[in-house]
């Protein structure tokens, strides 16, 4: 039948590097990496939303969109009340509304606020979080972008309050590995 949708299950796949794409096509975006983190088992942390951290990043307008990437190592991630999410080496998490956050690593630890280990600002040099006991590590770079009206357009409304990409074999992982060791360095 001509001009009937496919229906099949392959269709119905969503490539997740797609979604991306059409939001970037959507909205005008800048950003940066907001600070390194090297944590050691055991440790857990916790993170107001995106706009009580402000004071630690540049000003300017738009809706802030939060991303993490997982440099080496593993932890979890919840958001808000939600369950946690294992995340690991290689994974983009992408918190688009900024929302209050938790973060961890598989060995249980009292969290303690973001802001307790962050350097005071204004920053003289990249900031770097070093936190934890003597186990496991886990790499973390974080950063941000900008973006105009990002939570007021529909199509990113729709978007999940925390998801992780995993880039695929190819240029992709090859871009966001030569980046993680870039803001490593």
């Amino acid at each position: 039948m001509t001009g009937s949708p496919d229906l099949s299950p392959a269709a119905a796949a969503v490539d997740p590097f797609d979604v991306v794409r059409q939001v970037l096509d959507l909205v005008r975006l800048n950003g940066a990496i907001f600070f390194r983190s090297d944590f050691r088992a055991p440790w857990a942390y916790t993170s107001p939303p995106a706009a009580e951290l402000t004071g630690a990043l540049p000003p300017g307008p738009g809706s802030l969109v939060m991303f993490h990437v997982i440099a080496e190592g593993s932890c979890w991630i919840s958001v808000g009340d939600g369950a946690p999410r294992e995340v690991s080496a290689g994974d983009v998490v992408v918190m688009p509304y900024g929302d209050r956050n938790a973060w961890g690593s598989r060995e249980a630890a009292d969290p303690v606020p973001i802001t307790t280990l962050l350097p005071p600002v204004p920053w003289t040099e990249f900031p770097r979080i070093e936190h934890g006991g003597t186990g496991e590590r886990t790499q973390v770079v974080c950063g941000y972008l900008r973006g105009d009206a990002v939570l007021f357009d529909p199509v990113l409304r729709a978007l999940p309050s925390l998801f992780v990409v995993h880039p695929p074999p190819g240029p992709a992982a090859d871009w966001v590995r030569a980046s993680i060791d870039f803001a490593l360095a």
